[in-house]
């Protein structure tokens, strides 16, 4: 489980969907990653329970569960604590 979260662009995935549920090829564009990558991220997160995905027409929408929600927070809180941080 640790390992989904120790890679840049998975993190950047799960904080994208901070911003509300959206589609993946919005989710691939914000999160700097191509599309695939982007799928198969998501589907792991949605096997893990993460997210949840409903189809609207021949869309997939992508938004975090209550799990999820909790642990992109903690990313982003994270993210931003060691951000523009000198490295030792």
């Amino acid at each position: 489980m640790k390992n989904i979260f120790l890679n840049e662009k998975k993190a950047l995935v799960m904080m994208n969907l901070l911003n509300g549920a959206t589609y993946i090829r919005h989710i691939a564009e914000k999160s700097g990653t191509m599309y695939p990558h982007a799928l198969q991220t998501l589907k792991i997160l949605e096997k893990k329970n993460y997210v949840d995905s409903t189809k609207e027409g021949r869309i997939r929408i992508y938004q975090l569960t209550e799990k999820g929600q909790k642990v992109a927070e903690l990313i982003k809180e994270l993210w931003e604590l060691t951000e523009n941080k000198p490295e030792s």
